[in-house]
């Protein structure tokens, strides 16, 4: 809020000129009053100073123009704010499985995912309201791991892997330099759901199982403006811990350079690291995925 003090003149009184009444008539009392001395006449009337207008409001144009333009930052002069992405994330995957007791070791490419046909659109999208926000992210990918073995011996492992990440967002802090360049550190809260399948055939033996669960998930992004259209995301968060019969850990981290080629789209590049460490049961029942995910990603988003 900005505060004005307006200024106000103060006008000292002059002393009129003394008048003997013994020096007129009754006929000069009934004559018109006798004019005031010019220099109060020249005084001008009163009128509306110029601190009483109100200033007025500043075009909506003007205060659009000076928001970041940025699609990805939330323009806090708006009430509203939404994002969509697309991306393909060129992922890789490491790491052990049991299927109805029987152990693997899981290793694909993202040669593997192609060949496999069964990829779908992964997504990204936001929607804010000021300081909150809510988010939704999903990719789902088939793969036939070459590389696979099973107690040592070579084995094919048919994966499916539907990962979904929803949650909230809370705009903690947020920071603009001297240059006009912002920095926003946003708080985050969540679940992400897994939802995994493996088909593991041996030289003598073939298995499959199947689970769904979800992780609650806890952590942080960054975002950063670094100028001429350019700008820099962090993202992390950490989850599972045991509760909701999900994974013991899981981890997501991000990093992606971005650029705004309009007003409203965007592109990004970057990497991305995602693993979990899950297992249910025991036995010939005994389920383990403990695989993690990484490799490049490359998106194309529209903001408004």
């Amino acid at each position: 809020m900005r505060a004005w003090i307006p200024c106000l003149a103060l006008a000292a009184g002059c002393a009129s000129p003394a008048i003997d009444p013994g020096s007129y008539s009754i006929e000069d009392r009934a004559s018109p009053a006798i004019a005031a001395p010019a220099r109060f006449a020249a005084v001008p009337a009163p009128s509306s100073p110029r601190w009483m207008a109100p200033e007025p409001a500043a075009p909506r144009e003007l205060a659009e123009l000076t928001a970041l333009d940025d699609p990805r930052a939330v323009k806090t002069k708006y009430d509203w704010t939404a994002l969509v992405s697309v991306y393909y994330w060129a992922m890789r995957m490491d790491g052990d499985v049991t299927v109805q007791g029987v152990n693997g070791s899981l290793s694909s490419s993202p040669f593997d995912f192609a060949n496999a046909g069964d990829a779908t659109p992964m997504v990204h999208a936001e929607v804010w309201a000021k300081a909150w926000g809510v988010f939704f992210d999903a990719f789902a990918v088939d793969a036939v791991g070459q590389d696979a073995t099973s107690n040592g011996a070579p084995a094919s492992i048919e994966e499916s892997y539907e990962v979904a990440r929803v949650g909230g967002f809370y705009r903690y802090w947020d920071y603009e330099d001297a240059i006009g360049l912002k920095t926003f550190f946003d708080l985050v809260a969540g679940a992400r759901l897994f939802s995994v399948g493996q088909d593991l055939e041996t030289g003598t033996t073939s298995v499959s199982a199947s689970r769904d669960w979800v992780d609650p998930i806890v952590g942080a992004r960054v975002i950063t403006d670094l100028g001429d259209r350019w700008f820099m995301t962090m993202y992390g968060d950490v989850g599972g811990f045991g509760l909701l019969n999900g994974s013991r850990l899981t981890w997501n981290f991000e990093a992606s350079f971005g650029w705004n080629f309009t007003r409203h789209m965007f592109a990004y590049f970057g990497y991305r690291w995602l693993g979990a460490d899950y297992s249910d049961g025991t036995g010939a029942d005994e389920y383990l995925f403990n695989v993690q995910s990484w490799g490049p990603i490359l998106g194309m988003g529209v903001g408004f």
